[in-house]
């Protein structure tokens, strides 16, 4: 018996080395591959977060475009062409908001494009006899001011705190929420 216990500890020992270390390669390359899957998908969400910036400072700029020739209309006239480009432009950038934009960011940029596209219409149907609607900035103000919080809660800005850095979100965020000094109560 003696005998046999060292052949059969020949036979299974590589054999047992050769499971572990198979299991071991194979645990090995689960990781890395997920490791590669969390790369990728944290390289996606950083080009989605760009695009869609991209995209909404695109739209505003050419709807701060438009605001511009309203102004400029009543200054210094009313040129069509340059009313069609920039209209153009802007239901181009709105085409592009609303494919890649979440449901609040759609209606918030909606209203922006229609407190513009409003206008500039009744001055090309006018033919530029047109004074600036006195309502325009204060129309404006409240429909970029929902624009941007739909935008700022879409992609995820918070305010900076009074030290200036940015809050943390998640667990560690609410804990430190709960060591923060309260303010006394005036």
């Amino acid at each position: 018996m003696s005998s046999a216990t060292p052949w059969i500890l020949a036979i299974t020992t590589p054999i047992v080395a050769g499971v572990f270390a198979l299991g071991g390669v194979l645990v090995t390359r689960k990781t890395a591959l997920e490791q590669e899957r969390l790369r990728l998908d944290r390289e996606k969400d950083a080009r989605w977060l760009a695009d869609r910036r991209s995209i909404y400072v695109d739209f505003l700029s050419r709807a701060n475009d438009c605001i511009n020739l309203l102004y400029r209309a009543r200054d210094e006239g009313y040129e069509e062409k340059n009313f069609l480009a920039a209209a153009y432009a802007l239901h181009t950038s709105k085409m592009a908001l609303q494919m890649i934009a979440t449901q609040p960011v759609r209606d918030a940029g909606k209203i922006v494009n229609e407190t513009v596209a409003d206008r500039m219409y009744y001055v090309m149907t006018s033919d530029g006899l047109f004074d600036v609607d006195a309502n325009l900035a204060a129309d404006m103000a409240r429909a970029l001011d929902n624009f941007f919080e739909a935008t700022r809660r879409e992609l995820g800005v918070h305010e900076a705190s009074e030290s200036g850095s940015v809050p943390r979100q998640g667990r560690w965020g609410r804990v430190l929420d709960r060591l923060r000094p309260r303010e006394a109560a005036n």
